[in-house]
């Protein structure tokens, strides 16, 4: 593709800098070597550095997809100056939170902060009732000399309360993060399409903020349509026909994944649905018609296989899954 700029041509001048690598996250979430192109934040980046200014513990809860990893690793992190490599040890309970603290502290010369992502999995990932409490104990020891962030689903909050120390810890020194408001969201889009070179026809980031705004989890369908449109884009220009094209903020996600699933062969389809089951940790304590509280599973690679099927394609068929997310 060759980029075109008319001041450039016309008038001697150096055209503006243009990035042709794609710097939306889609999906994923903001980390800390993507802090410049982190947007929308500031204020709540500040709440959270003031807070652990005054006590060495932080519990940052919000619904699901509100961007809390986002925050803390692209926003937190980089604020408060630390080396995300060498200073702070970052983990996600999963099955065994002990054993996932203790990998994680061994990676840190001079660790600083602890950060424990998706808090959420202690509970629902977790059943040895020694190990969470041996992790809760850890995490409260820890406080008395660094500073502790967990993140969690703000509809889990009530999982902590029979757990003492950690119940009054999280009611004295917690942060409630509400989504991005308009204002936020049409920062983010429109200076992390800047930061790029990128340009909007006229009224499409208005139009865009339009549709993602009322919608949970905005910030990740936001970034989505952007990483689609920017493959789509005519030069710095992204346009109203693409934006048609992929289907809009709300039908762009669930078009990639369309085309994802239906260019693999039938037995691999089959296999699909089978791997995004057994992703799943489904609400078994849901009651009637109360809201379930579905959250993702993680798992070895062998209970991903049904009976009869071949280990080495099956993880054959996960990588290409994973290739094709990275690439979304």
């Amino acid at each position: 593709m060759i980029e075109i700029s008319f001041n450039a041509l016309a008038l001697g001048e150096s055209p503006p800098e243009y990035d042709t690598d794609p710097h939306f996250k889609g999906l994923y979430p903001f980390r800390p070597e993507d802090q410049k192109f982190f947007f929308g934040r500031d204020r709540l980046i500040q709440q959270l550095q003031q807070k652990l200014e005054r006590h060495n513990f932080l519990a940052v809860l919000g619904m699901s997809g509100s961007g809390k990893s986002s925050v803390i690793l692209a926003g937190l992190i980089p604020a408060l100056g630390l080396n995300p490599k060498s200073q702070v040890a970052y983990l996600t309970p999963s099955n065994n939170p002990v054993e996932q603290l203790e990998a994680s502290l061994s990676k840190t010369l001079e660790q600083q902060l602890v950060v424990v992502d998706q808090f959420e999995e202690l509970f629902t990932l977790c059943n040895d009732e020694n190990l969470r409490v041996k992790f809760i104990n850890r995490l409260v020891e820890f406080i008395q000399t660094q500073k502790v962030v967990i993140t969690m689903r703000a509809d889990f909050w009530g999982e902590c309360a029979p757990y003492v120390q950690l119940k009054e810890l999280m009611e004295a020194q917690q942060l409630l993060m509400a989504p991005m408001n308009s204002q936020e969201l049409k920062q983010a889009m429109e200076r992390q399409a800047e930061q790029v070179g990128l340009r909007f026809a006229e009224g499409l980031s208005d139009s865009i903020l339009d549709d993602v705004e009322t919608e949970p989890g905005a910030m990740p369908l936001l970034q989505h349509a952007l990483q689609e449109l920017w493959k789509r884009r005519h030069g710095r220009w992204l346009l109203w026909e693409e934006y048609h094209a992929i289907g809009g903020v709300k039908k762009a996600i669930a078009r990639t994944a369309d085309a994802v699933y239906q260019n693999l062969k039938p037995d691999e389809q089959d296999l699909v649905r089978n791997i995004f089951v057994r992703l799943t940790q489904l609400d078994e304590n849901a009651i009637g018609k109360e809201q379930r509280r579905d959250t993702r599973r993680r798992v070895m690679s062998e209970e991903l296989v049904p009976t009869g099927e071949n280990l080495e394609s099956l993880k054959k068929l996960v990588a290409h899954l994973a290739d094709q997310q990275s690439r979304q």
